[in-house]
């Protein structure tokens, strides 16, 4: 038996339900995709080469509108792409984005390293504090 792929999946609801635009989504808006629902457990789970998952059961899709369809998709994730726990400690919204503590940490460990401060840029930065307090001393 061939494996279905995840086109292959959601081609098989669109035969068998129709049109996502057809339905209304949870949210009263007109539903534009058919959803998996990451129902559990589900026997017939399959994961894509690009990390999605997908049933062949076409009974575990719901229509949903982009929006909500997005944030459902997002809700599934609970590691960053190296592994590290999505948990309240480890997590910080930049720009609306989840980003992981540990992640963005490393990441400015590895810059500094290669980076090292001159006497130049850390004056700088000494005097861009001064004035960053002083700012806030005449706000308060």
């Amino acid at each position: 038996m061939n494996e279905i792929t995840y086109i292959g999946a959601h081609m098989r609801v669109w035969r068998a339900k129709g049109k996502a635009s057809n339905q209304t989504c949870r949210c009263g808006e007109p539903a534009k995709e058919w959803a998996y629902t990451h129902d559990a457990p589900c026997p017939s789970e399959m994961v894509s080469p690009l990390g999605q998952k997908y049933s062949a059961d076409i009974e575990r899709y719901v229509p949903m509108c982009f929006r909500c369809h997005r944030i459902y998709d997002k809700s599934e994730i609970t590691h960053c792409p190296q592994g590290h726990e999505y948990t309240e400690e480890n997590t910080f919204l930049d720009a609306g984005k989840r980003k992981c503590r540990t992640c963005v940490r490393a990441k400015n460990n590895a810059w500094r390293a290669n980076n090292p401060m001159t006497p130049e840029r850390h004056a700088r930065r000494l005097e861009l504090q001064r004035q960053r307090r002083a700012a806030a001393r005449e706000a308060a």
